[in-house]
């Protein structure tokens, strides 16, 4: 399917047309869905967000990719107070710029919510499925 506003092929095609036009690296894409969160949480999402720890977000990510898209299933398992691996399925038509910028979108929520220095780490990804870690301190 896709995002809530658009179909996934078409932000990919966006994708794919910023990075042939711009020459940068894929990494553009994670640095893209970091700033279009941030931009897209200000107003009453960051306040709520304030008040929500990383690892509260991160157990319920189910929920919050709920408000961002549709299709791809999430299923997140916490492994500390501080990690959590994130095991999206059903994520048909996803690209490597697309996985991307989800893993930015991870980033900048955690971010949001408190955690400093999010990372996420791809450990492995078929056609339609990914695990990720996420780490935050």
């Amino acid at each position: 399917k896709g995002t809530g506003w658009y179909p996934i092929a078409s932000y990919a095609s966006l994708h794919q047309a910023a990075l042939e036009e711009s020459g940068l690296p894929l990494s553009f894409s994670r640095a893209l869905g970091k700033q279009a969160t941030q931009i897209d949480a200000r107003g009453v999402f960051q306040f709520v967000l304030r008040f929500v720890s990383p690892e509260s977000l991160v157990r319920h990510a189910d929920r919050v990719l709920g408000l961002y898209v549709e299709g791809p299933a999430i299923d997140v398992v916490l492994l500390g107070s501080n990690r959590g691996r994130v095991h999206v399925s059903g994520a048909i038509g996803y690209t490597p710029s697309i996985w991307e910028d989800s893993y930015g979108t991870m980033e900048a929520l955690v971010t949001l919510s408190g955690g400093r220095d999010a990372r996420a780490v791809e450990i492995e990804r078929g056609d339609d499925w990914g695990v990720v870690e996420l780490t935050w301190r």
